[in-house]
């Protein structure tokens, strides 16, 4: 699951609310409405709002004001997507959501026979249906629909799944311990990437024909896709890779704890 910590936070919000090269960096705490330090996703809306979910709740940042929404309150929010002009998805760890921002009416969705519920990561298609994974398992939620569908292709099943992206041809990629899963949601086909030895892939980005892929154990490897070739572009010091970003050439490379890094793609090496 993608934890943000606040340096993380920090960073991001320089990236995405400043275009000067040297603009401070905007200082967000529970001191100024932030509903937890504990920052679990960052979400830039069509609208160049900033959706933050924390350890305890919802909060939105225009860059001047600091909103809450005691809808969530006391959930622990885990990731935010936009479902259209008017909606948010948005799971916690126990639940799925779709807000509507202008009315602030939150509807609670459902997965179909699902007991237990440890939501970890959503994609959402060209359709607008969304893709979720739950435990070990993913759904679909059709656009416009309150219930979503257990998917049921083989290769998806009993793999401790990750996380996931839907890249521009509206291909499905899942990380699992396992591997790389290319899942095509035409075509309802999926192929397998076996992870190389002795790693256990954490979390993923995407740049063009590229992902880059995090472990456990702090390796990072790139995949090409269309060679279909991990490559090992490089080692952190950290026993656990909790998230990780592309932007402008550069890897963003977050431990749920206290420190960032700061990977350039250009000369391979940490510059931060």
């Amino acid at each position: 699951m993608k934890n943000l910590t606040l340096i993380f936070l920090l960073f991001l919000l320089n990236m995405v609310l400043s275009a000067a090269p040297n603009a401070p960096f905007i200082n967000l705490t529970v001191e100024q409405g932030l509903t937890s330090n504990t920052i679990n996703c960052i979400y830039k809306d069509s609208r160049n709002f900033i959706w933050l979910g924390t350890a305890n709740g919802l909060n939105r940042f225009d860059g001047v004001d600091l909103l809450s929404f005691d809808e969530f309150k006391d959930k622990s929010i885990i990731s935010i997507l936009e479902a259209d002009s008017a909606n948010l998805y948005i799971i916690s760890d126990k639940n799925l959501f779709k807000y509507n921002r202008a009315s602030r009416h939150n509807s609670l969705l459902r997965l179909n026979d699902v007991k237990n519920h440890h939501l970890k990561a959503f994609a959402i298609d060209k359709n607008r249906n969304l893709y979720i994974l739950n435990n070990n398992d993913i759904y679909e939620l059709e656009a416009d629909s309150k219930i979503a569908s257990k998917l049921n292709n083989e290769l998806l099943l009993n793999k401790t799944l990750k996380d996931i992206i839907i890249d521009n041809d509206n291909i499905c990629w899942i990380i699992c311990y396992e591997g790389l899963i290319k899942y095509d949601l035409s075509s309802q086909q999926a192929s397998m990437y076996d992870a190389p030895a002795d790693h256990k892939f954490s979390c993923f980005t995407e740049h063009k024909d590229t992902l880059y892929i995090a472990t456990e154990g702090g390796a990072i490897f790139s995949f090409d896709i269309e060679t279909k070739h991990f490559q090992l572009i490089h080692r952190v010091e950290s026993s656990y890779i909790q998230t990780i970003s592309y932007y402008q050439d550069k890897l963003y490379v977050g431990k749920n704890g206290n420190w960032l890094k700061i990977l350039s793609l250009l000369q391979n090496e940490e510059i931060a």
